[in-house]
């Protein structure tokens, strides 16, 4: 099984999010590799050989970081995504904004198998520790 964590940042707090999602991912010995979403918005289809999408973003508005999350978002949603399977993960600076990001996301992916929402508000990724557990241990 191969992932895939695409995210957005603003200060910090969804990187250290989705590199903790990667260590775990690690450590049940699902393959994992991690990419901020400007480094690949050109390259959508880069999600075509991975079995799960980790896609996450801080929260802006109510919902994921506008333009290239967002824009990406739009192009990974015309693709091939049968077979998949989706987790969203999501920063904010209060604890219920960050399910709103997640559903947003969870909304415009609603072809893939869906996992479960993940999400902590600042750096408090602890908080999000027993939910990653969770959804990984679906997986095995």
């Amino acid at each position: 099984m191969k992932a895939i964590i695409i995210y957005n940042t603003r200060s910090g707090n969804t990187e250290l999010l989705g590199n903790k999602i990667k260590e775990l991912m690690e450590n049940q010995g699902i393959a994992c590799e991690i990419y901020r979403d400007k480094a690949i918005k050109n390259t959508p289809n880069i999600v075509e050989p991975f079995d799960i999408l980790c896609l996450g973003s801080c929260t802006h508005a109510n919902g994921p970081a506008f333009f290239t999350f967002r824009g990406l978002l739009k192009k990974i949603a015309k693709l091939d995504l049968t077979d998949k399977k989706l987790l969203c993960f999501a920063t904010a600076g209060d604890k219920t904004n960050w399910s709103k990001t997640c559903d947003y996301i969870k909304k415009r992916l609603s072809q893939m198998e869906y996992l479960g929402n993940v999400g902590c508000v600042r750096r408090n990724i602890e908080d999000a520790l027993p939910e990653i557990e969770r959804i990984l241990s679906t997986l095995s």
